[in-house]
């Protein structure tokens, strides 16, 4: 589910995104973001000053560290290492990408947005066995 405020979107329980992205992520990544910043324009009235690259790469930051911490808790079971790989993965059942004004790490993402053919590569291909949530 995305909903919208003013220089913020939120994706909520991003469970399906998962599925959506495990094949042509970069093509799927596109058109997922081009519709929800149409659909922020819609709602919201203006553009969202945040380049797609940037959505997309966040994005996939917060998928993917699930899917790591995932795997990181199932090969390890010391109780640190678990409850770290439980917070990142709760972390991740929400996705904030905003405008620099409100979303203090906005500046990571335009960075991690210049490596983002780098970090294409770097995916994991194919999650079709991945669960994000629990």
């Amino acid at each position: 589910m995305v909903s919208f405020e003013k220089q913020l979107i939120r994706i909520a329980s991003p469970q399906g995104l998962q599925k959506f992205l495990s094949q042509d992520i970069e093509m799927r990544s596109e058109i997922l973001v081009n519709y929800i910043k149409l659909d922020y324009l819609n709602f919201i009235g203006k553009e969202l000053a945040v380049s797609n690259d940037s959505i997309m790469v966040e994005i996939w930051g917060h998928l993917y560290a699930s899917y790591f911490a995932k795997s990181v808790k199932n090969l390890i079971r010391l109780k640190f290492i678990r409850s770290t790989a439980d917070l990142i993965i709760e972390r991740s059942e929400t996705i904030d990408c905003g405008e620099k004004e409100v979303d203090s790490n906005r500046w990571i993402w335009d960075l991690l947005a210049n490596f983002k053919g780098i970090i294409i590569k770097c995916l994991p291909k194919r999650l079709k066995r991945v669960h994000i949530a629990g």
